[in-house]
């Protein structure tokens, strides 16, 4: 069990990387590149949501646990042999230079969100019925065939 098992076990904490900017950013993607992996194996071996891992692998992810962030280095470990540091899936970018933001971004920015929304019209059908429930089974989407009455 590792430094980062232990801490999660014994303290009830989430870490929280908040990308601000661009100062710290994910490398997983170049890691799993460089060692000829794919975030696809990385999720077969995690045992870590496949949304959290493909987008870690992205980029896009913006918090983790530590013990997601721990499942990750382990199943890492696993996959390459050798030992993965925090540091081999996080870089920081000190002092980015500021981006900015086109007409259309800064004005959903500054949009006032809050007030209710009106009432979405469904036309004479009404809101769609039924449909069947899917589950990830085994790394895939899985539709269950509605039973027969």
């Amino acid at each position: 069990m590792s430094i980062l098992s232990d801490i999660c076990q014994y303290v009830n904490l989430t870490a929280r990387f908040v990308l601000l900017s661009g100062m710290i950013r994910w490398t997983l993607k170049n890691y799993l590149q460089e060692h000829d992996l794919s975030a696809y194996r990385l999720v077969q071996t995690a045992e870590v949501s496949p949304t959290t891992i493909y987008a870690l692998a992205r980029g896009t992810h913006e918090r983790v646990s530590l013990e997601v962030l721990d499942k990750v280095l382990a199943a890492l470990e696993r996959l390459t042999g050798k030992p993965v540091e925090i540091s081999d899936l996080l870089a920081r970018d000190p002092d980015p230079e500021p981006q900015e933001m086109d007409d259309e971004t800064k004005a959903w920015m500054d949009a006032e969100l809050t007030p209710p929304l009106e009432p979405y019209d469904w036309g004479p059908e009404g809101p769609p019925q039924g449909g069947n429930p899917v589950r990830f089974v085994d790394g895939q989407w899985v539709v269950y065939e509605a039973e027969q009455a």
